[in-house]
């Protein structure tokens, strides 16, 4: 009992010193924060036992809209075994008042599994505040690359493990609203590394009106037994060093 105290607090000293590296992912940032700030797997950011780098995003205004007036704003969401982010948008709104307009971001983003920590099970989208009228739509479409990465992270394209499923998987939803909706993608193959895209419009039609208020992504995990000790014994950089001290 002794020895496994010793060595659960070797582990812990080890996961301390090793986060020094690892940023947590800012919250109350706005979207250009992350495309600047969280730019390769170098810069990653850190939510529970899971990394997110590699923003990317591109916002068009048609018609009457103005891109100008559009903010972006992201909450971290570090729920454990389900982290992510809620995505909070201001000004997204669109309106035939004047003529057909229309906004459409397109953003994407990569995610990765720390060592030690759990699988990735499912990819869920969440959306609130959507509304429309008249010939006003919502629509948000997702793609997803399992086990790889979207070699064009911006507009969710050529998927390292193939481009049809299980290898990429997709979802569309339109005007899912107003009362906050959920759509679970759930992930054939369990796995620790994906790549994210999506793309959220609203347009007015020529006599309508569109707005959204927020969208969420999360990764629910399947925890593996002691999973409650592997988190606390993520390894991405630990020394062999001490992985040989803690393995005698």
């Amino acid at each position: 009992m002794k020895q496994t105290m010793i060595a659960l607090a070797v582990v812990l000293l080890c996961c301390s010193a090793s986060f020094a590296a690892i940023t947590p992912c800012a919250t109350g940032q706005t979207l250009a924060f992350y495309v600047a700030t969280y730019n390769s797997a170098a810069n990653a950011c850190q939510l529970d036992d899971k990394v997110f780098w590699g923003f990317a995003d591109s916002l068009a205004a048609g018609g009457s809209a103005s891109a100008a007036g559009v903010g972006i704003t992201v909450i971290p969401d570090p729920t454990h075994l389900n982290p992510g982010f809620n995505f909070q948008l201001a000004g997204f709104t669109v309106s035939s008042t004047v003529s057909p307009s229309s906004l459409d971001l397109k953003l994407g983003f990569d995610v990765a599994v720390l060592n030690g920590g759990a699988a990735m099970e499912d990819v869920s989208l969440g959306i609130a505040g959507a509304q429309n009228s008249g010939t006003g739509t919502v629509s948000i479409g997702e793609n997803v690359c399992v086990g790889g990465f979207f070699a064009n992270i911006g507009a969710g394209t050529n998927c390292a493990t193939g481009n049809s499923p299980p290898n990429e998987i997709t979802l569309n939803v339109q005007n899912p609203g107003p009362p906050p909706v959920s759509f679970d993608m759930k992930l054939t193959t369990l796995t620790n590394e994906a790549g994210v895209f999506k793309d959220v419009s609203i347009a007015s039609g020529s006599s309508g009106s569109a707005s959204l208020s927020s969208f969420t992504q999360n990764f629910s995990e399947v925890p593996e037994p002691g999973s409650i000790l592997l988190l606390g014994t993520l390894v991405l950089f630990t020394s062999s060093t001490l992985r040989r001290k803690l393995a005698r």
